[in-house]
């Protein structure tokens, strides 16, 4: 079976601009309507990471956005190969809370300011299956918006449909 591959206008345009994945185009369209990272955004958690072109377009709007002293923390099952500054990115299932809560102690958070979320399941062509997956998976995770966000946070899920 081929694996799903896009490489559309926006794949080309990621790749021409520097971004890993398409994916960062979304995220940026959130952040110009919603403003979810903003000066007081010194803590982020990107679930489901891989390639990384969340944590790029995350970090240089807050280096823009001149805060000091951010982390970003990237969980998936797949590696990121991305290498930035105030990133840090993990091959963990983000659903084993006590190994999260390791990592944010590693790193000094007790809480993220923004928690993002970009999984997506691995799908098979049919709709109804594939959607209950999707709604699996963002179940699976709530837990981590409840224990980890703070109580001012931000979050963003994409719901694959």
């Amino acid at each position: 079976m081929k694996q799903f591959d896009v490489q559309d206008f926006y794949f080309h345009q990621a790749k021409k601009l520097g971004y890993v994945a398409r994916s960062v185009f979304k995220l940026e369209e959130i952040q110009q309507k919603f403003g979810i990272l903003t000066l007081s955004t010194h803590s982020v958690l990107d679930i489901g990471c891989a390639p990384g072109s969340r944590m790029q377009y995350t970090s240089q709007t807050l280096t823009k956005l001149k805060v000091k002293d951010f982390t970003i923390i990237g969980c998936d099952l797949k590696a990121a190969t991305i290498q930035i500054p105030h990133v840090y990115t993990y091959v963990q299932d983000a659903q084993d809370l006590d190994t999260m809560q390791q990592l944010m102690g590693q790193h000094q958070i007790s809480q993220f300011d923004v928690i993002l979320s970009d999984l997506a399941p691995n799908t098979i062509g049919v709709k109804d299956i594939d959607a209950i997956r999707a709604t699996s998976i963002i179940r699976k995770i709530f837990p981590l918006y409840r224990e980890f966000l703070h109580t001012e946070g931000r979050f963003a899920i994409k719901f694959f449909m």
